[in-house]
């Protein structure tokens, strides 16, 4: 786990999570299948992102306060586009709920606190074996 691409490979895993929870969602029956649906994935892998630069490299405040300031842009133009934008051909908005980015947080989220809690017990673990 201590591979150092944690920044380049934790948002696509975060997505791929998205993925497999709009598929489980769909086949129980609780939304049609949608791309779009929740939770949301642009919202889980900034949130991934964001989790995995502030508690792996606390020292780039800068550029984390960069990166928090886009995400929050971008969630303010999912959510306009939800609640005020067009509508895809299928007739669903193009955007994404306040539901479905508090889901796509929650799993970013997640997923990133689930890495570095395995991180962390890895390095424990090789400082142990060298002791």
């Amino acid at each position: 786990m201590t591979d150092g691409n944690g920044v380049l490979w934790l948002p696509l895993a975060a997505s791929f999570v998205c993925l497999v929870a709009k598929v489980a969602l769909y086949a129980a029956g609780v939304q049609p299948f949608n791309w779009r649906g929740l939770p949301s994935g642009h919202a889980a892998v900034m949130t991934a992102l964001l989790t995995h630069l502030a508690l792996g490299f606390p020292e780039t405040k800068q550029a984390l306060g960069v990166a928090i300031a886009f995400s929050a842009l971008y969630g303010s133009d999912i959510l306009l586009f939800y609640y005020k934008g067009p509508r895809g051909r299928d007739g669903l908005p193009l955007g994404h709920s306040a539901v479905e980015l508090t889901a796509g947080v929650a799993v970013g989220a997640g997923v990133a606190l689930a890495y570095h809690r395995l991180y962390r017990l890895d390095d424990e673990t090789s400082a142990d074996k060298s002791t």
